[in-house]
């Protein structure tokens, strides 16, 4: 006798049935916890010349570990500003009004700029929407992307330039050994069309020259 299984139901993303359950589950031990982040009755706004413009009116959050969470408004609705005060990125006119705004349990509005930039990075980072204007034109991606890791990791020059290259590597970056060498106008001309031509010259210009001679290189320089 011969019995046909049918394949278990799956929903719009693929996921089985059993799957869905088990994310719901790990949800709902998540939730159990408390939330990463806090936010509570925030308001921010901006100091111009006819007085304090409001932007960010009462607003209130939490996230918890693994959940993601979208804020959807029209543009210049404070969507960016929300994210701006989170990461004690607001401009010099921009001040919090009210409210709170808690890391793990740590108030983070009134901490020294000493303390921000030690969680900058370590514990919560901002991912801008134009990735080509988030890196310094005028530095080697390495060197950027590997100041981060001894800073907040304490481990030497060296180290951090190899875990740099990894990570280049594991984001799906091309040529990842020679990437980080580039300043970012030979990268993001490498990334976005050399891609394709891997397998022909790449020509890579002045830009990577000069990103040859940087003194802190691996290669060049002390750890």
């Amino acid at each position: 006798m011969r019995t046909n299984v049918l394949p278990p139901s799956r929903d719009a993303h693929g996921r089985t049935l059993a799957k869905r359950a088990d994310d719901a589950a790990r949800r709902e031990d998540t939730r159990a916890e408390p939330p990463v982040l806090v936010i509570d009755h925030l308001s921010v706004a901006y100091a111009t010349r006819e007085g304090l413009v409001k932007v960010v009116h009462d607003v209130s959050l939490h996230v918890h570990s693994g959940e993601t969470l979208g804020i959807v408004g029209e543009s210049g609705c404070g969507k960016s500003t929300l994210a701006y005060a989170v990461m004690g990125y607001l401009a010099e006119n921009g001040q919090i009004t009210a409210g709170s705004i808690r890391l793990r349990g740590r108030e983070l509005i009134g901490l020294p700029p000493g303390e921000l930039r030690r969680l900058r990075g370590a514990r919560m980072a901002m991912v801008y929407q134009d990735p080509a204007t988030a890196l310094n034109p005028s530095m080697s991606v390495g060197v950027q992307v590997a100041e981060a890791y001894q800073t907040h990791s304490g481990v030497s020059w060296r180290d951090a330039w190899r875990r740099a290259v990894q990570m280049l590597g594991r984001v799906g970056l091309p040529d990842p050994e020679r990437l980080p060498a580039l300043r970012w106008a030979a990268a993001a001309c490498r990334y976005r069309h050399g891609a394709d031509q891997q397998s022909g010259p790449t020509h890579y210009g002045r830009a990577d020259y000069r990103a040859r001679r940087d003194h802190r290189s691996p290669d060049l320089g002390p750890d």
